[in-house]
C-alpha cells in the first residue's frame, strides 16, 4: 500500500512541474499533428488498470508533451517565477500582446508591455530576503486577462470568438460551430468513473473535428489529462476559440487544471489544422 501511494505522488508531482509540452494528435517520429478519419466507434477503449487505486492511472498519457515553446502565456498578478530558471525565458521574449475583456463581456488583443518585479519565493527564499522570486507585471493591466508573445500573424484586434469564453467542457460533450462555409466540432471523449469512493474520469481527451474537402469528417486530438489523484478531477476548459492570428482558421487556448496552452492554425503542419506552440510558465513550479 505505501508502495502505491508513493508512486502515486511521484506521478502527480510529475506531472504537475512539466511545463514542456506538445502539440498534435496521432504523434508519427516527427512530432506532427496527424488528422484522422474520424470513427470513434471502431477506437478501443483503453482497457482498466487493475493494480491503480482508486481512479488514478498511471499509465494514462497525457497530451500535449515535449514541444518546442515559441510564445509563453501569463496570467497578471496571479504569483510569482522562480528567477533561477524561468525569468530568462520570459525576459528573452520581448514583445508582448494582451487580452482584454472589457466590462460588457467584448474581448480585444492589443500590443502590452511586461516588466519583473523581484518578490520573495517561498520555495527558494529566505523571509528576511534577499528575493529572488519574479512578478511579471503587465501594462496596461486593467482588464488584462492574459498575455502572450505574438507569433505567426497575431496582432491587435477585436476578438470574435465561436465558443464562449472559458467554457468548461466535461466528457462526452460536443459544441459545433461554421466558420466560412467549414463546419467544426470541440469534442470531448472520457468516462466518469467512481472507485473506491474516489470520483474521477478516465481517458479525459479533447478533439477538434471538422469536415474535409470531401465531406469527410476528420479529428485531431488537442489535449488528454488523466485523473490526477483523488482529491482532483481533471478538467477541460476553452478559453479562447476564435482567429488570433491572421488566418482564417479557428485558434485555441485551452486550459487544464494547472496551465494553458495556444494553439494556432497559421503552422500547420500536415494533415492537420492546429498547433500547439505555446503554454503558461507554472507560477512557482519546477
Amino acid at each position: 500500500m505505501k508502495k502505491v501511494i508513493l508512486n502515486l505522488g511521484i506521478v502527480s508531482l510529475f506531472y504537475a512541474c512539466s511545463s514542456d509540452k506538445t502539440n498534435g494528435t496521432k504523434e508519427d517520429n516527427n512530432s506532427e499533428a496527424t488528422a484522422v478519419e474520424l470513427n470513434k466507434e471502431d477506437v478501443a477503449e483503453d482497457p482498466q488498470d487493475d493494480y491503480s487505486e482508486g481512479v488514478f492511472n498511471e499509465d494514462e498519457t497525457t497530451f500535449p508533451s515535449d514541444f518546442e515553446i515559441e510564445s509563453y502565456l501569463i496570467t497578471p498578478a496571479a504569483g510569482g517565477y522562480h528567477e533561477s530558471d524561468e525569468l530568462k525565458k520570459l525576459k528573452a521574449k520581448s514583445k508582448w500582446i494582451g487580452l482584454y475583456k472589457n466590462d460588457t463581456g467584448e474581448l480585444t488583443l492589443k500590443a502590452s508591455q511586461v516588466q519583473f518585479k523581484k518578490v520573495y519565493d517561498p520555495v527558494l527564499d529566505n523571509e528576511k530576503g534577499p528575493f529572488t522570486g519574479i512578478e511579471p507585471i503587465v501594462s496596461p493591466g486593467e482588464n488584462c486577462e492574459m498575455a502572450f508573445n505574438p507569433i505567426y500573424g497575431i496582432s491587435p484586434k477585436n476578438l470574435d470568438l465561436f465558443v464562449p469564453y472559458n467554457k468548461e467542457m466535461g466528457p462526452d460533450e460536443s459544441i459545433e460551430f461554421t466558420h466560412n462555409g467549414t463546419k467544426f466540432w470541440l469534442s470531448t471523449s472520457g468516462t466518469k468513473v467512481n472507485e473506491n469512493g474516489q470520483e474521477g474520469i478516465r481517458d479525459f481527451k479533447l478533439y477538434l473535428d471538422w469536415t474535409n474537402h470531401a465531406g469527410r469528417k476528420m479529428s485531431q486530438l488537442l489535449l488528454q489529462l488523466p485523473t490526477y489523484d483523488e482529491y482532483e478531477i481533471p478538467r477541460i476548459t476553452v478559453q479562447v476559440c476564435g482567429l488570433i492570428d491572421d488566418d482564417q482558421i479557428p485558434d485555441l487556448i485551452v486550459r487544464n487544471n494547472y496551465q494553458s496552452y495556444l494553439y494556432l492554425s497559421n503552422t500547420t503542419v500536415s494533415n492537420g489544422l492546429l498547433k500547439c506552440v505555446g503554454t503558461e510558465v507554472l507560477f512557482g513550479g519546477c
